[in-house]
């Protein structure tokens, strides 16, 4: 396993906002064409983030001179971004994504579901990271849909068969990022004990 493979399959339990619709093989296979042709792009109005430039290059030389004004700048520039992603989708009350618990990697993701999906079933999914509100559409695969102890819900594995690399690129820096706050977090909470 390579350095980029490693770095992929790092899994994190997050909240995210998460809508999936099932679609056929053959109707995934016709939206791949389409966007390899050029006719069209997977994504959608609705789960598509506005991008904004990146502060990170002056955010970094900030933080090693002024570390507490790193900090709030970066604050201010999440928010700064949450909202106006939020104002540039006025349509978002439209969107289907709701907030989730999952596990989720650079290959895949696991959450539940009130109705059973077939294994080997393609999904169109929205997925919006949190509290960027960073929104992407991919394609996922079901690999296992088990019923929980006592019922229901449905614990879902579904493993990705298309993402923007973009789309990756944002994905896996986020799930770096929560997992560096999550061990942050751990730490804090063992040393207060």
């Amino acid at each position: 396993m390579n350095s980029e493979d490693r770095r992929s399959h790092i899994r994190i339990h997050d909240q995210v906002l998460l809508a999936w619709r099932p679609i056929t093989r053959e109707a995934f296979e016709g939206i791949m064409q389409a966007f390899r042709e050029g006719r069209t792009t997977p994504w959608s109005e609705c789960t598509r983030a506005y991008e904004f430039p990146k502060i990170d290059a002056p955010l970094k030389r900030l933080r090693e001179k002024d570390p507490a004004l790193a900090a709030v700048v970066e604050i201010l520039d999440q928010k700064l971004t949450m909202l106006l992603n939020r104002l540039a989708r006025p349509e978002e009350d439209e969107c289907e994504a709701k907030p989730h618990l999952v596990d989720i990697s650079g290959v895949g993701i696991a959450f539940q579901s009130d109705e059973a999906i077939p294994v080997g079933q393609v999904l169109e999914m929205d997925l919006g990271l949190l509290p960027s509100h960073t929104f992407m559409r991919l394609y996922g695969e079901v690999l296992r849909c088990d019923r929980e102890s006592g019922g229901a819900p449905y614990a879902v594995a579904v493993k990705f068969i298309w993402i923007a690399e973009d789309d990756l690129d944002r994905l896996i820096e986020h799930i770096f990022q929560r997992q560096v706050l999550q061990l942050r977090l751990r730490r804090q909470q063992q040393e207060a004990d």
